[in-house]
């Protein structure tokens, strides 16, 4: 199987859990060892993914990509190396769900989230002048009924990064219906996505 790199989204408030400092659907400032603890499953045990310069352009970096089905309550770790020249634009997670209910899809899962920790928006998303994400996703993966884009701000020289999510409701599944999790990517801030191409770059790691 091909790698993943995941976002994280909790349900719960950061008072249900000790040491869990975000949320409710999405943790970006939370730690690993605080995720672990609180139950959510370590989505990359062997380390962090790594997104890295793809060597085809300046600022090119590859989308390390985990792909299940995924638990709904997980986190991921994962890394820029080799420079960061736009990281502190922002860090995003894609992730691509299965959505079975007829009444429940990609506008009212954005519409449940948005407002966590990370901003949720969907694959029309523009952060950069020149492109969407829609134009250098792979198509044949990617699109407008099954992903989700999540951005979240960068601290300066912040080169490592924890996302969490818990889409499981508290244990019901009222709020998310009929949905699956199929896939989590990550990569730095817009301007190294600008030049990936319509393919995307996927960096790859088998997962155990």
């Amino acid at each position: 199987m091909r790698t993943v790199a995941l976002v994280a989204f909790a349900l719960c408030s950061s008072s249900a859990f000790a040491g869990v400092a975000d949320g409710p659907f999405t943790y970006i400032n939370t730690d690993a060892a605080a995720l672990s603890a609180a139950g959510f499953a370590n989505l990359t045990p062997d380390g962090p993914l790594q997104s890295a310069p793809t060597g085809t352009c300046a600022g090119c970096y590859t989308m390390p990509t985990i792909y299940g089905p995924l638990q709904p309550r997980s986190f991921f770790q994962f890394e820029v190396v080799g420079g960061m020249p736009t990281v502190n634009d922002g860090a995003y997670a894609v992730m691509r769900f299965n959505f079975t209910d007829p009444n429940f899809g990609v506008n009212e899962f954005i519409n449940i989230v948005n407002n966590s920790s990370a901003q949720a928006f969907g694959i029309g998303y523009n952060p950069n002048p020149t492109c969407s994400f829609q134009d250098f996703l792979d198509p044949s993966l990617f699109n407008s009924t099954n992903t989700v884009i999540f951005r979240w701000d960068a601290s300066p020289g912040q080169s490592l990064f924890t996302f969490g999510f818990d889409f499981t409701s508290g244990g019901y599944t009222t709020m998310f219906p009929g949905m699956t999790v199929l896939s989590a990517s990550a990569l730095p801030a817009p301007g190294a996505m600008a030049m990936l191409g319509a393919a995307g770059l996927m960096g790859s790691r088998r997962r155990r």
